[in-house]
Formats: structure tokens, sequence, C-alpha cells
């Protein structure tokens, strides 16, 4: 993994384990649906692999699995995720991983072509290159409670980062962030708080908005969506969010469409729903609330 110049700082235990489930032959039905891991594996199936080898990983080693691990084994290009269907959400039930066959190749080739091989790879998939494709970026900083995270630089992270590092610390003395989504890593933030709020036998991928806060003063939830293209909370919307997150007594909500300026803005005005709010950044931050009149 060194000699290919993989982050060290991700070649870890979880790593190495994952590598060697992606090599396992042995039939057997997977979870995402193929006749051995090295078919397709899930991060389920990964998982019981390391633990059918007698590692003490707990079960809630899952999402540590997915963020420490296969995330950045995605981005190094060792892992390709749904080769069988590379339009697939990465929220999606049948989402699996298999080894990057010219990885797999450097692992089981010895001597001077092995070499051959780590300077092919490095030259092709190096972030140093020319043809680095642009997720590899992660160049814009986000940063929340003791947290700190490398993210896309993209303009719906950009705008969740305005979100949590503007907006929110301007309207709430003390919040914390219970859930955080990257562009390409809808799983990169989830607070252990987050399923105090949560539906029973809720999948935490499944329909979640770009960011959701919690003002501990105000006991207020956030629930926000960053639009640069589209996902405004329009009234479908806001009603799905309603049902993920059932309405808990003495808890305030607030609904937010984040936007770049008022030019996207007015794009979906029409369609935002009532008892939402609009948070717009550029020019001079400000917000917009849509509220029936009370009579």
């Amino acid at each position: 993994m060194e000699a290919i110049n993989f982050d060290n700082r991700q070649n870890i235990d979880l790593t190495g384990w994952s590598i060697l489930a992606l090599q396992d032959h042995k039939p057997q039905q997977t979870k995402a649906g193929f006749n051995s891991l090295a078919e397709g594996a899930s991060i389920r199936d990964i998982l019981d692999f390391c633990r059918a080898c007698g590692t003490n990983y707990a079960e809630n080693t899952r999402e540590s699995l997915r963020k420490l691990s296969i995330k950045y084994l995605v981005d190094a290009g060792i892992v390709i995720r749904n080769h069988d269907d590379p339009g697939r959400p990465t929220n999606s039930a049948k989402t699996n991983y298999i080894l990057n066959q010219e990885f797999l190749k450097i692992l089981v080739t010895k001597g001077k072509e092995k070499t051959k091989l780590i300077n092919a790879w490095k030259k092709k998939y190096s972030a140093d290159t020319e043809t680095d494709n642009w997720r590899r970026d992660k160049s814009l900083r986000v940063t929340f409670d003791e947290f700190h995270y490398q993210i896309h630089p993209s303009p719906h992270n950009y705008l969740s980062k305005i979100a949590v590092e503007k907006f929110l610390p301007a309207i709430e003395e003390q919040f914390e962030i219970l859930y955080f989504s990257d562009t390409d890593d809808k799983s990169l933030h989830i607070a252990d708080s987050l399923k105090d709020f949560l539906g029973a036998g809720f999948d935490v991928h499944k329909h979640m908005p770009d960011l959701v806060a919690y003002g501990t003063k105000s006991k207020t939830l956030f629930f926000i969506e960053s639009i640069a293209s589209a996902g405004e909370i329009n009234d479908l919307r806001k009603k799905e969010l309603d049902e993920l997150f059932p309405v808990q007594t003495g808890t305030k909500r607030r609904y937010i469409s984040v936007f770049m300026d008022r030019k996207v803005f007015r794009k979906f005005s029409e369609t935002i729903s009532n008892g939402t709010e609009a948070w717009i950044v550029n020019k001079v931050p400000h917000i917009i609330s849509f509220r029936p009149l009370n009579t």
C-alpha cells in the first residue's frame, strides 16, 4: 500500500482486512447478491468476513469500515463501487465493492514485473497526475464541534459548509451537528444522538437531508438542504422529513433550503413549502421565512 502511495493515515487494519475480504473467491451468496465476495461484497459482507476470521470488530464497526477504509480505497481506485451498475445510488441496498483488477494483479505478481506494475499504477492513479478526477480534490475544509473534515469543493458542499459555520452560529448559541453528508459520502458524519430523533428501524441513508442539527438550548431540530441545482424543501419533501423524524413533544423544527444567491432562489421560490425558510448566502447573507398568516 505504501509502494502505490496510498494515504498512510488510512493504511489501517480495517483497510487490510477489506482487501483480504475482496479477494475471497469461496462460494457463498453475498448480501449484495453475488456468488462470492470477490464478485461483489457489501459493507456487511466485508465485516462478516472479518469477524469470521477471528477479529473482535463490533457490530457498529460498519460505519467505521465505510468511513475510514472503504471510501478511501474507492477514492484511490483500489476498490470499485457498483461495477455492475455505476449509476446506482450509494445508499442502495445493492451497493457492492470489488477489487480493481489492476491492483489485484500487483498483489499476485512478484519480482521486477511487480515494480513495473506499481510504477504504472502510480502514473495512472496518483493524486498529483493531470488526469486526476475532481473527486480526489478534498481542499474544502468544514469544521464543527470538535470535528474537522476535508471535503470536495463542490457548490453543494460549499453551501453546507456555510450553513454550519456561518448561519447556525448566528442564530443558535449552542448546537450539535447530528448528520452531515458530503457530495460523495452520504455518511460522512453521523452523531450517536441522531438515533434519538429518528423513527424506529430507519435506514440512516434513506431520504436524509444534507444536514441535520439540533439546538441544545432552544430544543430545535434543523433540517437543511443545500440547493445547487435541485432539492428544495417543497410540500412533499417536508412530508418525507416529518415521516423520518416523528414530531417530539417539546422539540421545535425548522426546515431550511440554502441557496447561493437570489437568482438560484427564484427558480424554486414557487415550490418552497409554507412553514420553511430560505437561507441565501450572497451578497449579504439573509433569511426568508415562508409563514402562513395566522388569522
